[in-house]
């Protein structure tokens, strides 16, 4: 996912702004710079490498005021690579890090000054025609600019620690992504409430690592997924005060004290002693406090108001589950679908899932609708209806209704019949979700439940 290469310790001063232009870039690039941040894309595509720009930023203007960042003193842009194809990333990689980061499709080196991205889910030229640069490419894009401002942040000579290093950068990219998105609270975006999951996760089973520990990147039973996890949290914790908030129009956000629960973070962030069980057990309050609205199975799903796009990598299904089931004997959900036009067209509302399985219900871009039961134990999928009514095109929006009740699952396309099955025994109050199968992209809008019982 995101890598780094030789951080060092940072300091605290306001935050600064930027401007963009584009420029003159060789035949197959195209090049947009700023004034801290140059984005080269190494295709031909002027409007993506302007959204890349604008996003690494505001990711600047972030981590520059965290990072202690004299954006006076820079003379040269620091640079973002953007590649097309993962083969490309890699080929950059092997030349630049030796492999480490061959499968985080992005990374930063301090060496080189610049930082190297994978556009991430792979997808079509029509899709990002279509919708711009995925989420999660954005992300990283914000999270290695972080890295990038840390390699000009004034420097001690110790080296910084990995969940400074790490966990700031993920801070930077979840504030950076909440201003592009319009989504500010953490809890509602699939990507940050899933990593909230994975540490709640941890602390259920007692491996939630003490602050001891994490101070002293102590995290060698942690998964990958999971490190990111607890570092961009731990970080959180500590930039934020009780309410999960960050007061970023304090002059000096990280030393306000409406920015800090505790005094610890400026201690933490200079080396001095604090009383770690205290912490210790206020981070883990902090943990499982926290009331995560999406589980993602596998990526990537972006929420944007009332629009959610989900796009599949190509040798994996996307599946992002609602924590909050349906609840109901019967119930209506409703909404409108989009695909986009990407290497296969198959987008799935999934329901009733309970520790047996689930439902799925297939919409199939040219080719209708189709009912299936997912049976956890066997890993087996039925299928119990099909039907080539629905007039469901690529690019164009249709509408959907899915309506359960006592056994009867009926389909609406358009509002018109098309397809009615028993769903047998599945236990159908229980929680539901949006799918994309491998490499196929969609659009759900205005997604509504609502109960009919």
């Amino acid at each position: 996912m995101i890598g780094r290469l030789n951080p060092w310790l940072f300091a605290v001063v306001p935050i600064c702004c930027l401007s963009a232009q584009a420029e003159a870039a060789p035949q197959g690039r195209s090049v947009a710079t700023g004034s801290h941040i140059r984005v080269i894309c190494h295709f031909d595509n002027a409007k993506i490498a302007q959204q890349a720009l604008r996003t690494a930023q505001k990711a600047w203007t972030v981590a520059a005021g965290l990072f202690g960042v004299n954006d006076a003193a820079l003379s040269e842009p620091a640079v973002i690579h953007l590649f097309r194809r993962a083969e490309e990333y890699q080929a950059a990689e092997s030349r630049l890090a030796n492999g480490r980061f061959q499968h985080n499709f992005a990374f930063s080196s301090r060496g080189s000054r610049a930082a190297y991205v994978a556009i991430q889910p792979p997808c079509t030229d029509r899709t990002l025609a279509a919708v711009g640069l995925p989420a999660l490419t954005l992300r990283q894009i914000a999270h290695e600019t972080a890295h990038l401002a840390s390699f000009d942040a004034p420097a001690d000579g110790r080296p910084r620690a990995q969940w400074i290093s790490e966990g700031a950068a993920s801070f930077v990219a979840e504030l950076t992504m909440a201003d592009l998105f319009d989504t500010p609270v953490a809890e509602s975006v699939p990507f940050t409430a899933t990593d909230m999951h994975r540490a709640q996760d941890l602390l259920s089973r007692g491996e939630l690592p003490q602050v001891r520990r994490i101070l002293e990147d102590d995290d060698g039973s942690l998964r990958f997924y999971e490190r990111y996890a607890v570092q961009w949290l731990f970080f959180r914790f500590l930039m934020t005060d009780a309410r999960g908030e960050w007061d970023s129009s304090a002059a000096n956000p990280v030393l306000s004290p409406q920015a800090t629960p505790t005094a610890a973070a400026t201690r933490l962030m200079n080396w001095a002693p604090v009383d770690t069980d205290a912490l210790d057990e206020a981070f883990k309050q902090y943990v499982g406090s926290r009331a995560p609205q999406w589980r993602e199975q596998s990526r990537s799903l972006a929420v944007r108001g009332d629009t959610w796009a989900q796009i599949a990598f190509a040798d994996t299904d996307a599946v992002a589950w609602r924590v909050k089931p349906a609840g109901a004997v019967s119930y209506r959900i409703s909404g409108t679908l989009e695909f986009l036009p990407n290497s296969a067209r198959q987008m799935e509302l999934l329901l009733g899932r309970d520790r047996r399985g689930h439902v799925v219900v297939s919409f199939r871009a040219e080719g209708g609708v189709a009912i299936q039961r997912y049976r956890t134990a066997d890993r087996k999928t039925t299928m119990l209806a099909v039907s080539g009514e629905g007039d469901i095109r690529l690019a164009q929006r249709v509408s959907f209704d899915v309506i359960v009740a006592p056994g009867n699952l009926r389909i609406l396309i358009d509002g018109k019949p098309c397809l009615t099955v028993n769903p047998g025994d599945a236990a159908m109050a229980g929680q539901w979700g949006v799918g994309a199968t491998a490499g196929s992209a969609g659009l759900w809008r205005h997604v509504r439940l609502r109960s009919e019982d």
